[in-house]
């Protein structure tokens, strides 16, 4: 469990770091500087990788490494979406990046939802008890999540 803890922490320390150190305003990215955040996050992850290979066993390693690989190569079609979009709609390209952060912000709640039905379909595999819980979390999520309605007339 500890593990868990301080992978969460990591994760989110970097994110941090990023987003609100070293990309806090909006400008311009050179090639040059992306190239080298690419390599610095590539680096990361790949003595994440390593730790998991030596620590846990070498299968688990690949086997991320494999997961990584698929990530990668399909987080790349992304790129061309992306520039597509910003193309159509003229996005400037000092404000590309914060469109791009409030496009990561706005999926993270997806990424959780996956989770939760992930969850929800253990739970059914499992008790009862559990459906409860997964449902109670759901419906809270989507209370808050929904807009106020206006009366109209």
């Amino acid at each position: 469990m500890m593990l868990w803890i301080t992978f969460f922490v990591f994760v989110v320390a970097m994110l941090a770091l990023d987003l609100g150190v070293f990309h806090r305003r909006s400008r311009v990215i050179h090639m040059r500087e992306a190239v080298v955040w690419t390599a610095v996050w590539i680096g990361l992850t790949l003595l994440f990788n390593a730790g998991i290979f030596f620590y846990f066993e070498p299968k688990a390693g690949l086997e991320f490494f494999s997961a990584y690989l698929v990530e990668k190569s399909l987080s790349i079609d992304n790129v061309f979406v992306f520039l597509l979009i910003f193309s159509y709609f003229n996005t400037a390209p000092r404000l590309q990046d914060k469109v791009l952060l409030w496009g990561i912000v706005g999926a993270i709640p997806r990424t959780e939802e996956d989770q939760y039905a992930e969850v929800g379909g253990h739970g059914l595999r499992t008790t009862g008890f559990q459906l409860f819980l997964v449902s109670a979390a759901l419906a809270l999520r989507s209370k808050t999540e929904r807009p106020t309605e206006r009366a109209t007339g």
